[in-house]
């Protein structure tokens, strides 16, 4: 049975990702940074249901840029999915933006990147990313007059200090992109990269239990907060489902899809009401 290493299993992608793939029949070693943190994993309604068993194990690493954190338990794997990344938020940041995005983003993948080359077994590395690695957040009123497609790039990221945790966010999606493209073409391993980049991502996060969270972490706020009366700066996006995002991730497992590609993620057309557009380049 084929075992998937997964970071940011107690996150919102990165849960239904878990879920996708038990329910695939992988085998799922989940990294956590703290093994109380899998208590909520185990006592969901969704893995309850599956009563997953031995497919199922957990792993403790506090920090994924430490060097070497990887390596032991990479033994054994067939794919990595790396989900585990800083997110927006109206909480827990605090004024180190740099700190807080950039190093877990950018070190986080490449420490990821390097235990996984000393791993023969390892065929495929799958990594979420975001369109915001792609969009010029330099100059806002002429990236939201501009249309991006698969082969669009950005070589104007923004530079510390940060003003905002959104840009501090895009930043770091931008740098991890270009250091993984960039570490890959130097070292050449054996096995292939996947970089799935979504826009802003819709659907319900199973393991929120408090109302508050939901106001407070990831994209799902940017609907909420005006429900329950309160007020969200427009953005310029595009949007998908969180299934339709975590299947890209269990999808990019199958040999048949090209790997060492981009997958661009969206609802297609102005009225959002599409479902699983995927373009992809190298």
């Amino acid at each position: 049975m084929e075992t998937i290493f997964l970071t940011g299993a107690t996150g919102h992608v990165g849960f239904r990702v878990f879920i996708l793939a038990l329910q695939a029949e992988y085998s799922v070693r989940a990294a956590v940074r703290s093994l109380t943190k899998s208590e909520a994993i185990l006592a969901s309604q969704p893995i309850k249901a599956l009563n997953p068993g031995p497919r199922l194990n957990f792993v403790e690493i506090p920090d994924l840029t430490a060097e070497g954190a990887l390596d032991e338990v990479l033994e054994g794997v067939t794919f990595v999915v790396h989900v585990a990344a800083p997110i927006t938020s109206t909480v827990g940041i605090g004024d180190d933006l740099e700190a807080h995005f950039i190093g877990p983003s950018v070190q986080g993948t490449l420490n990821l990147l390097r235990s996984a080359s000393r791993h023969a077994g390892i065929r495929r590395v799958v990594i979420t990313s975001s369109l915001a690695a792609i969009v010029d957040t330099t100059n806002i009123e002429e990236a939201t007059r501009t249309v991006l497609n698969e082969h669009s790039r950005t070589f104007r990221i923004p530079r510390p200090p940060y003003s905002t945790s959104v840009q501090a966010y895009c930043a770091a999606k931008a740098l991890a992109l270009n250091a993984a493209k960039a570490w890959m073409k130097e070292q050449q391993p054996s096995f292939g990269v996947t970089h799935i980049l979504p826009g802003d991502v819709y659907g319900p996060n199973e393991l929120v239990t408090d109302p508050d969270d939901m106001l407070q972490m990831g994209t799902n706020r940017i609907l909420l907060t005006p429900v329950v009366g309160g007020h969200h700066d427009p953005s310029a996006s595009t949007t998908i489902h969180l299934d339709d995002v975590a299947n890209a991730h269990i999808a990019a497992l199958r040999p048949e899809m090209p790997t060492n590609r981009l997958y661009l993620l969206h609802s297609g057309g102005v009225s959002g009401k599409g479902r699983g557009l995927v373009r992809n380049c190298s």
